[in-house]
């Protein structure tokens, strides 16, 4: 492909910072090889650690949350249809009664992602970006994708995409069960990536999103290259297991262990490898 001209903006949690988002390495390298320029703007700013990166790639360190909300930012928002259309969603489309610390999310996510806009924007000014060849992607469907929505209306010839997760799709998973703005995020997008089907029909169901509009949406799971070449074969006598994930309800880590036990005809060893957040039970 010929990247000559093309620049691409990438919104990650924590790469090239931390162990976090692994799989990153070899999407970032494929990015890198369709892109003259890769920007990586990472939400990670306190992480000394560092993995490599493309030669072509610029890191930026930034996070809404470190910075002070304005008060003419959540102002603005009172006077913008978007409020009152997602307010009307919250009531009859995903029937949760108003509250003040749903209406605190709303206004705290929007204040976080203007904020996040206004950095994007800068960004694109300090790397001298043509936008008619630009791609902003969002790898989690958070504020980043909510600002670069935002910058699209502005700039309809952005192209912008975004993943989709977990936390970032099911409500119930968020803290106030809701996610603000989702539908308007949607909208504006030019593709979104989904890593399970289970999350895509959910979104669909959710949002409303259905005929021509799923086209925007597909299926794409993360993962790293496999490293079969490199482990030894063993004897057959004995079911070797190794499992990989974050040690955390959601996993259902507690399911592997219940199938193993049912296995009594067999050796078997299990190897798990994944870290754990020590204040989840």
């Amino acid at each position: 492909m010929n990247s000559k001209g093309k620049s691409i903006i990438f919104f990650s949690l924590h790469y090239p910072f931390h162990i976090s988002d692994s799989y990153l390495d070899k999407e970032i390298d494929l990015l890198s090889e369709c892109f003259e320029k890769v920007i990586v703007i990472t939400n990670n700013t306190f992480s000394v650690e560092r993995r490599p990166t493309p030669p072509n790639a610029v890191i930026y360190r930034f996070t809404p949350f470190e910075q002070k909300s304005s008060l003419v930012n959540l102002l603005a928002l009172v006077f913008k249809p978007m409020l009152y259309r997602e307010i009307f969603r919250l009531i009859f489309v995903y029937k949760q009664k108003i509250s003040f610390g749903l209406l605190k999310e709303i206004f705290a996510f929007y204040s976080r992602s203007i904020i996040t806009k206004h950095f994007l924007q800068q960004v694109i000014l300090e790397q001298k970006i043509d936008t008619n060849n630009l791609l902003i992607y969002s790898y989690w469907m958070v504020e980043s994708s909510f600002a670069a929505a935002i910058l699209k209306q502005e700039l309809p010839q952005v192209k912008v995409i975004a993943r989709a997760h977990s936390l970032d799709v099911y409500f119930d998973r968020s803290p106030v069960k809701y996610h603000p703005f989702r539908k308007y995020i949607f909208n504006q997008l030019n593709k979104l990536y989904f890593i399970s089907a289970n999350a895509r029909s959910y979104f669909a169901s959710v949002h409303g999103v259905s005929g021509d509009k799923m086209q925007k949406t597909t299926i794409s799971r993360i993962g790293i290259e496999s490293a079969a070449k490199f482990i030894e074969q063993y004897p057959a006598e004995i079911l070797r297991v190794i499992s990989v994930g974050y040690i955390q309800k959601l996993k259902r880590i507690d399911l592997l262990v219940d199938t193993l036990a049912l296995i009594d005809d067999i050796q078997i060893e299990w190897v798990h490898v994944g870290h754990s957040n020590h204040n989840e039970t």
